[in-house]
């Protein structure tokens, strides 16, 4: 489960969080006027965009261009999905921990956004361990279209630029990012249930009930929570609030 690969991926994000602290104190003059946990919460943004690139190219590549994965939603694996897999899994992993540092050190708490980190972690853990089911979770990384125009929101607004256009628009990115992914999400639990047999009888009975749950959560509750406050913000004028997220 430990492979290189989720190894590497960690040390890395980690490189880039302690990195982010050092480039954004010599750079940007404001940030060392951010208390602590608007620091923590920066560099995390940083790590958000990056990786939020990364998986959704993951999951775009493994929902318009790949072929073999569709082949069997349970079996089917390939060399882009167990790179994919572990990289994830590295990333909710550093996620889940970064939510931790918040809550406990940094009195700092969304349930909302660390029970999705937990489930996330988990699945992706199961994923990487069984390596099964890796149709759904190479797919499931498309959903993260939402971190990148999220995270350009919340350092525009760091450094001031509420009002500015560019962070308007990245709103209204924001908001199409959402409503894209839960066509996405309803998509995944129709595939998993045209395939109810064969999923349920030949996938790891702990990894299937994970993954329900976790799709289901976004699908019904999640997803439709933070798109609506993101409309909410935009047509009230103040953009998108970190409150929403972390």
């Amino acid at each position: 489960m430990f492979t290189e690969v989720f190894c590497s991926w960690f040390v890395f994000l980690c490189f880039v969080y302690f990195l982010s602290i050092v480039l954004s104190s010599r750079f940007v003059t404001l940030f060392n006027t951010f208390a602590l946990d608007e620091k923590h919460k920066w560099n995390c943004r940083i790590i958000d965009f990056f990786n939020g690139l990364v998986n959704s190219g993951f999951g775009f590549w493994a929902t318009f261009i790949d072929s073999e994965l569709r082949v069997d939603v349970v079996h089917s694996t390939n060399w882009g999905s167990v790179v994919a897999v572990e990289i994830a899994f590295a990333f909710f992993t550093f996620e889940l921990i970064m939510d931790l540092v918040a809550n406990v050190f940094l009195g700092k708490k969304n349930k909302m956004v660390t029970l999705h980190h937990i489930l996330a972690t988990l699945s992706y853990a199961l994923f990487s361990f069984y390596g099964k089911l890796h149709y759904f979770a190479a797919r499931a990384l498309l959903l993260d279209m939402v971190l990148p125009p999220q995270s350009v929101i919340s350092i525009l607004q760091k450094l001031g630029m509420k009002g500015d256009r560019r962070c308007k628009i990245s709103a209204y990115v924001l908001a199409f990012c959402y409503h894209s992914r839960s066509l996405f999400e309803w998509y995944a639990l129709s595939v998993m249930f045209d395939n109810y047999e064969h999923v349920f009888n030949e996938g790891p009975a702990v990894l299937v009930w994970i993954t329900l749950t976790l799709i289901g959560l976004a699908t019904l509750i999640m997803t439709p929570y933070w798109t609506a406050g993101a409309w909410r913000l935009i047509l009230e004028g103040n953009c998108v609030s970190d409150k929403m997220y972390m």
